[in-house]
């Protein structure tokens, strides 16, 4: 049976952000607001659920000395921010057949069209991240009466140990036609449970996270 959602949480833009992770939507539970149950080791915010590796491995990432984890909305927030990261999902209104979280089980009836506003707007966003092919072709498709664009293949040298079919160039043009900016897209491995090991799923990320990482550093 299908089920229509509102999405819970709007996009989060910290102030110098050069990245933007885009997902799809959260899972079912995370949208009942009234009453919101939280199961032990759930985080109320995107990719919230105890069982989803999106926050250890991006901490491992980003900062593999550490010996703490993010358990928090405000530390997954202030983590966001050190690393000038933001985050949101490109549905806005869905509707999901049955509980299961699978991308395949939704399907989207508005997209968040303040998500795709402010990644165009915003200059200093270079790298768009994306958990998932479902999410990179919802957002290909949600763009089209906002976004003036060429999405085109990226060089190979650039990120050798990156599988071509991950990685594109988007080119955004204003509406008189004239070319004002990039953004490279990533897909990155989906962080859900199922599937992917730890550890390739840690890899997966050291290795697309690995040019943004090199900028910020720069």
């Amino acid at each position: 049976m299908k089920k229509r959602y509102i999405h819970p949480y709007k996009a989060y833009f910290p102030h110098q952000s050069k990245g933007l992770i885009i997902g799809t939507a959260p899972g079912h539970r995370f949208c009942f607001r009234e009453p919101l149950k939280l199961l032990e080791g759930d985080i109320d915010f995107f990719y919230g659920s105890f069982q989803n590796r999106f926050w250890p491995v991006m901490k491992k990432v980003f900062e593999p000395d550490s010996i703490s984890w993010l358990r928090t909305k405000r530390q997954c927030a202030d983590f966001l921010q050190r690393h000038q990261l933001a985050i949101g999902d490109i549905m806005a209104e869905f509707y999901r057949t049955g509980h299961y979280a699978g991308d395949e089980n939704l399907q989207i009836l508005a997209a968040n069209r303040d998500l795709i506003h402010r990644l165009g707007l915003n200059k200093q966003i270079d790298y768009a991240f994306f958990t998932s092919h479902e999410s990179l072709s919802l957002f290909r498709k949600s763009i089209h009466q906002q976004l003036l664009y060429i999405i085109e293949a990226f060089p190979d040298s650039e990120m050798p140990k990156v599988n071509p079919k991950d990685i594109f160039k988007m080119k955004l043009y204003d509406e008189a036609g004239h070319y004002y900016r990039s953004i490279t897209l990533i897909v990155l491995r989906s962080p859900s449970p199922r599937g992917v090991d730890a550890l390739a799923l840690l890899e997966d990320y050291q290795a697309k996270f690995a040019l943004f990482i090199q900028t910020l550093r720069a």
